[in-house]
């Protein structure tokens, strides 16, 4: 074999022109390499509903490539929050009113991490507390005017031999209050006589005498008082005293 070659080598030589020879023998057959991390799936349909300081990060779990043994799911540039294999929410809180954030969310396998989603979302400003006007103070109510009067309804004497003491005459007048308001205190008014008279049927008429009493007398109530109606200047037994009108203050005010 190597002769022949030697030969060959020395016809190429001196048969000048002759093309250099290349070897065409096939390479053995190349392994195929490795081939490069692939990772996890990435999940989709990442979601957040905010509420006031909270928020709610949802997602689902692709169909495809390797089962996730887990994820990561990081708020801004905070640390991030491993989850199980199993989860498809998480909630944050503690949010700032106002404030702008970004989440972003990592499946993790055994063939390595899958590429990252993130979803931005924002936290509504507080409110504005606006103090409401101040209502205007309520007019004074007008003072409540009762309705109805105190009337005599009826009067008795002792006998003139049972008076009190010369001079005077006892009367015990019987008020009815016909009103809607008690009663705190009565006035009532007299006409005197003397004289061996009868009431009303004397011819001296004797003067004009007015007495009070503080007593209450409810609405709609009667109500028996004595008065001692007297002349000083007239010392006998024969004095008499009719109740002609009555005046009185309401318990109310």
């Amino acid at each position: 074999m190597r002769a022949r070659a030697a030969v060959l080598v020395l016809a190429c030589v001196f048969a000048s022109g002759c093309q250099k020879m290349v070897s065409t023998s096939a390479s053995p057959a190349a392994t195929p390499g490795r081939s490069g991390n692939v990772g996890a799936a990435a999940p989709f349909g990442l979601d957040v509903v905010v509420a006031r300081n909270q928020a709610l990060v949802t997602w689902n779990k692709s169909s495809v490539g390797p089962s996730p043994r887990g994820y990561e799911l990081r708020l801004d540039s905070l640390a991030p929050v491993r989850l199980p294999a199993s989860a498809t929410s998480h909630r944050l809180s503690g949010l700032k009113p106002g404030t702008d954030h970004t989440v972003s969310l990592v499946a993790i396998s055994p063939a390595g991490r899958s590429p990252t989603v993130t979803a931005e979302f924002s936290v509504a400003a507080a409110p504005t507390i606006t103090s409401a006007p101040k209502a205007a103070p309520a007019p004074a109510a007008a003072p409540r005017v009762p309705k109805g009067q105190v009337v005599i309804d009826r009067f008795d004497r002792l006998p003139a031999a049972q008076q009190t003491r010369y001079g005077c005459d006892r009367v015990a007048v019987t008020l009815a209050n016909r009103s809607d308001t008690a009663v705190k205190t009565v006035t009532v008014g007299f006409v005197t006589y003397w004289g061996a008279e009868k009431l009303g049927s004397g011819t001296q008429r004797g003067r004009n005498v007015t007495l009070t009493q503080q007593k209450t007398i409810a609405a709609g109530a009667l109500r028996t008082l004595n008065f001692d109606v007297c002349l000083p200047e007239k010392k006998t037994r024969n004095v008499y005293a009719e109740p002609v009108s009555t005046t009185w203050v309401w318990a109310g005010t």
